[in-house]
C-alpha cells in the first residue's frame, strides 16, 4: 500500500481542482462547437441540394420543396443562435485571468517580517492595492525593488509616508499590470 504525502497548501489544491474543472468544461464546450459546425456544414450541404432541385423539379412538388427549405432556414437560424451562445461561453472560460497564478509570486517577494492587512484587485483597469506593515525601512525599499522586477508589473506607486517611520513603517503600494495574455488592461475615464 503505497502512501502519497501532498504538500501543497489547500488554497492551491482547490485552485487545482476548480482549474481542471474549468479545462472540462472548456473540453466539452468546444466538443459541442465542433459538433454544431459539422451539423451546420451539414445543413448548410443540404441546403444547397435542395436549393438544386428547385430547379430541377420546379413544376412537380414545388410546394413542398418551398416547406423543405423553410424548414432549413429555421434550423440554420437556431444553429447560428446556438453557435454564438457557445461562442461567447468559451471566450469567457478562456479570457478569465486566474489571479492565484499571480499571488503565489507575489507572496514569494514579500520581505521577511512584513505584513499585508489589505489587498484588492481590480480586473478591469489590471490595478492592484494592498498596505500593511514592515519591519524597516530598508524592507520596504527591498520589497519595492522586488515588485518592480515582476515581468508583469508595469509600475510600482508607493507614496513617500511609506518611509516617514524608522521601524514598523505602515505601507501602501500600487501596482499597475500590464497585459497578461489576452487580457488588457485599460485606463478609466474620471
Amino acid at each position: 500500500m503505497a502512501r502519497h504525502l501532498n504538500l501543497l497548501p489547500i488554497e492551491r489544491r482547490e485552485h487545482l481542482r476548480r482549474g481542471a474543472l474549468l479545462v472540462s468544461s472548456v473540453r466539452i464546450v468546444r466538443t459541442i462547437l465542433v459538433g454544431l459546425s459539422v451539423l451546420s456544414m451539414g445543413a448548410i450541404l443540404i441546403g444547397a441540394s435542395l436549393w438544386g432541385l428547385t430547379f430541377t423539379y420546379a413544376s412537380s412538388g414545388n410546394l413542398e420543396l418551398e416547406q423543405g427549405v423553410s424548414d432549413y432556414k429555421k434550423l440554420k437560424d437556431v444553429i447560428t443562435e446556438q453557435n454564438q451562445l457557445l461562442s461567447t461561453v468559451d471566450g469567457l472560460g478562456r479570457d478569465r485571468l486566474v489571479w492565484s497564478d499571480y499571488w503565489s509570486v507575489f507572496l514569494d517577494e514579500v520581505p521577511p517580517g512584513t505584513t499585508i492587512v489589505a489587498l484588492s484587485a481590480d480586473t478591469t483597469s489590471g490595478q492592484v492595492t494592498f498596505s500593511g506593515e514592515a519591519l524597516s525601512r530598508n524592507a520596504l525599499v527591498v520589497f519595492e525593488e522586488r515588485l518592480n522586477q515582476l515581468d508583469w508589473v508595469e509600475t510600482v506607486t508607493a507614496p513617500r509616508q511609506n518611509l516617514l517611520q524608522k521601524s514598523n513603517p505602515e505601507y501602501s503600494f500600487e501596482l499597475k499590470l500590464k497585459q497578461i495574455g489576452s487580457q488588457a488592461f485599460e485606463e478609466k475615464a474620471l
